[in-house]
């Protein structure tokens, strides 16, 4: 992928939220922070990133009315705990965040369009649903072949691939439209929110999960090309599956390590450290001796960082940007090599730049001015041959930094 360009456009798919996430949903836009971070400070380029907030589902109409609360509760408590989530694990906020339900209008808008240029068909229970037969490319997010895949079927669509853009129902949250009465489809609200932002253009980037390849990004796909002859991204940065103890992190299997009780228990650095050790698409596997791992790495990560202050050395940005570079790239395990040999070679100055433009939480701690002063101290003891009064006051300021 090349992402050196004075701006980008990105669209990163975001939570359904009717529960807690879990850890594995962060996978994604933990790697986009880190990435942007870097593009951002040292290329100068501008991200337009926008985020959605999923807050209209049959997850959260079931969920509201197992509590006895309205959806709009629900999803507020959830939404706030999601953005809440961001803060703690140290990801910057996008440049804009966009519940669903707050762009309903514009959304019927684009159905709107898609159903004037014939690319509709009303099924049996009168839903509004897409016609992907007419659309010459079907098939070529997920590598498919058409011809396999428009296939007839019994789920009251032509195709089997069909799909439904306005949900004519009574149940839960509904909105009035040209369609009737209900609401929009899942793979319609990622497009529509996508072609209001960025209008016919394609997206620098498109970020997701790998499960969501198909149908999913299929569909948006679909939709953008129908109304613009454009793909929907010029590029994707898909993310692997989250496990745990070798099964699938999902909350329908109660297989979760929710984010605020892996905050409660662990540094948020760890999981950040992890996602950033794995190449994006490989699944990971999370146990508890790869937390435990990741756990002395970070601490190794951390004490690099504090030696900084006693290193005369400026850093050499060509060897970070480097590494960097790698993890733009996607290839983050030859990125973790290189950041091991750094630290072997002690370029604290090197490795400190690195970490920041990674955005670990501990990259925030700092040595107070009055603290500072005892460096010099530390200095002159150590040229002085007073080895165990100059370790003394480093320890002395290494406690001072952790409290930071």
């Amino acid at each position: 992928m090349n992402l050196i360009k004075k701006s980008m456009s990105v669209y990163l798919c975001g939570p359904t939220v009717y529960d807690d996430i879990h850890v594995g949903n962060l996978r994604g836009i933990i790697i986009f922070d880190a990435i942007f971070e870097y593009l951002e400070k040292d290329k100068s380029v501008r991200i337009n990133f926008l985020h959605n907030i999923t807050d209209i589902d049959d997850k959260i109409i079931e969920k509201s009315l197992e509590l006895r609360i309205s959806e709009h509760e629900l999803t507020e408590k959830y939404a706030r705990q999601y953005l809440e989530i961001l803060k703690i694990f140290n990801i910057k906020k996008p440049t804009k965040i966009v519940k669903v339900t707050q762009k309903m209008e514009e959304i019927i808008k684009y159905i709107t369009i898609l159903e004037k240029k014939g690319f509709t068909y009303y099924n049996e229970n009168n839903d509004l649903v897409f016609n992907t037969s007419k659309i010459s490319n079907y098939g070529i997010i997920s590598g498919q072949k058409k011809e396999l895949l428009m296939q007839k079927n019994n789920k009251n669509t032509k195709s089997n691939n069909d799909f439904v853009l306005w949900k004519i129902t009574k149940k839960g949250l509904t909105f009035a439209s040209p369609f009737g009465f209900g609401r929009p489809g899942w793979h319609t609200e990622c497009a529509a929110l996508i072609y209001d932002y960025f209008g016919e253009n394609s997206l620098d980037l498109h970020g997701g999960g790998v499960d969501l390849i198909f149908p999913h990004h299929e569909n948006e796909n679909a939709q953008h090309f129908a109304l613009s002859q454009n793909p929907i991204s010029k590029n994707w940065f898909r993310v692997g599956i989250v496990n745990l103890n070798g099964k699938k992190m999902a909350k329908s299997l109660q297989n979760v390590i929710l984010a605020k009780d892996f905050a409660k228990k662990y540094n948020p650095d760890i999981i950040r450290n992890i996602f950033l050790s794995i190449n994006p698409t490989a699944p990971i596997n999370l146990t508890d001796e790869i937390i435990k791992n990741h756990k002395k790495i970070i601490e190794k990560y951390e004490k690099v960082f504090f030696d900084w202050y006693f290193d005369t050395k400026n850093a050499d940005i060509e060897k970070s940007s480097a590494v960097l570079d790698l993890f733009v790239e996607g290839k983050f395990a030859k990125a973790n090599f290189l950041i091991s040999e750094l630290i072997k070679q002690k370029e604290t100055a090197i490795l400190r730049n690195i970490f920041t433009k990674l955005r670990f939480n501990f990259t925030k701690k700092i040595l107070k001015p009055e603290s500072l002063k005892k460096i010099k101290i530390w200095k002159q003891l150590n040229d002085e041959g007073k080895s165990d009064q100059a370790n003394k006051i480093r320890e002395e300021l290494w406690k001072m930094f952790q409290n930071s």
